[in-house]
């Protein structure tokens, strides 16, 4: 049984991003403040002043922009790798650990896994925390697989396969026994022709 960590918490609570998004115009606003100094030292007139505080301004919104384009592949890498080692993908009867929040610590089983976005690995996983509670709804960084679920064996056992047992032809009205792997597998097959 995996037991949460620092690093665990550490990436539930988004602050990798939170970090990010505080350095990129931290570092952009220093560089122009070291670079225009000279402003500030011996200023020729009262506007001076001015423009220095509106140059470092102005670089500590740019280095935002520029840390939310070049954050997002970075940043996202590093949620995906966490994702995994969290224990993605998650499925129903998984028992997961949550690490944020006001029911962080507490260990449930999960509900569902779905995906939001899946053309940008939008997971999002609901567990059971009880009838009244609304937010049962979590990332895939915000909660640890502690023990994989048998929810598999019980879906077999609510569909049993409709193939016949003595040939390999499907049953009446099924589709082709390729057609059957394929919606097995989850995967969408072409249509007949």
């Amino acid at each position: 049984m995996m037991k949460a960590s620092g690093i665990h918490y550490f990436f539930a609570g988004k602050w990798p991003i939170k970090i990010w998004m505080v350095v990129f115009p931290l570092v952009a606003g220093t560089w122009a403040g070291s670079s225009c100094w000279t402003l500030l030292v011996s200023p020729a007139n009262w506007k001076a002043p001015l423009v220095f505080l509106g140059l470092v301004l102005l670089a500590s919104l740019l280095g935002y922009f520029v840390g939310i384009l070049v954050g997002w592949p970075v940043i996202g890498l590093l949620y995906y790798d966490r994702s995994l080692k969290n224990g993605e993908p998650f499925k129903r009867g998984d028992t997961v650990q949550i690490l944020v929040g006001q029911h962080r610590d507490r260990i449930v089983p999960v509900i569902e896994a779905f995906d939001y976005a899946p053309y940008a690995g939008g997971h999002r996983i609901r567990v059971d925390l009880g009838p009244d509670v609304k937010d049962n709804v979590f990332g895939s960084s915000e909660i640890l697989r502690l023990a994989v679920g048998n929810s598999s064996a019980q879906e077999e056992q609510k569909q049993p396969n409709q193939a016949s047992d003595a040939t390999s032809e499907p049953a009446p009205g099924t589709g082709s026994s390729a057609h059957q792997g394929c919606r097995s597998a989850g995967v969408m097959p072409l249509p007949e022709r």
